[in-house]
C-alpha cells in the first residue's frame, strides 16, 4: 500500500539520508513551534536567505552574469557547511535511507518503525531540512510518512528538489524508451 501512494508524477525515487527521532506525544509542534526549536546557526542561515531572495529579486537582470553565479556557489557551499554541522549535531549513528521522497513526505524501510510520529531530519543535496512527520500507511516493505510540520523555507526546497529530480527521472525514462524504438 505504501508504494502505491507514490506514482511517477508525484514522487521520486531518491535515497537520502533520514534520522528519525520517534515521539510518544500525541500532538505534534507546528511551524511556529519548529521555528522555536531551531538552532541558532539554523535561524540565522534562514534570516539571510531571506534578504538574499530580496537582493536576488533586484538584481535579476545581472542573476547570470560572472559574479553573480559566484556569490551563488559561495551561499550554496556555506549551506552545505553549516547543514553538515547541524547534522553532525544529530550524531553519526541512527541515518537510514529513504526510499522514495516527494514534497508531501517519504517512505523508508518498515522495520525502522518505531512508533507513529517523528522529528525528522533529512540530508538532501539542497541541504538539511528537519521537521515532523506521521505515519500515514505501511505495507509489508514500507512505511510511509507524511510531513506535519515544515518551516516555509524548508518546503520551499523540498518541493524544488522533488521537481528537478522528477523532472531528471521522467527525461531518463523517455530517453531510455527511446533507445528502445
Amino acid at each position: 500500500m505504501a508504494d502505491r501512494l507514490f506514482d511517477d508524477y508525484f514522487s521520486v525515487h531518491l535515497a537520502c539520508d533520514v534520522h528519525l527521532d520517534w515521539l510518544a506525544d500525541a500532538t505534534l509542534p507546528d511551524a511556529e513551534a519548529l521555528a522555536g526549536e531551531q538552532p541558532a546557526l539554523k535561524r540565522q542561515l534562514d534570516a539571510l536567505a531571506e534578504q538574499e531572495q530580496l537582493l536576488w529579486a533586484e538584481v535579476k537582470d545581472d542573476r547570470q552574469g560572472p559574479l553573480a553565479r559566484l556569490i551563488e556557489l559561495f551561499g550554496q557551499k556555506l549551506t552545505l557547511v553549516a547543514d553538515q554541522v547541524l547534522s553532525d549535531q544529530l550524531g553519526a549513528t541512527d541515518w537510514h535511507q529513504t526510499v522514495h521522497f516527494s514534497a508531501g513526505g517519504f517512505s523508508v524501510a518498515k522495520a525502522l518503525c518505531q512508533g507513529n510520529q517523528c522529528k525528522v531530519s533529512l540530508r538532501l543535496p539542497v541541504g538539511l531540512v528537519q521537521g515532523y512527520a506521521r505515519l500515514d500507511a505501511q505495507d509489508q516493505e514500507l512505511a510511509y510518512f507524511h510531513f506535519v510540520s515544515l518551516l516555509e523555507p524548508d518546503r520551499e526546497r523540498l518541493v524544488r528538489l522533488a521537481l528537478q529530480t522528477q523532472s531528471d527521472q521522467l527525461r531518463a525514462r523517455r530517453e531510455r524508451l527511446e533507445e528502445k524504438s
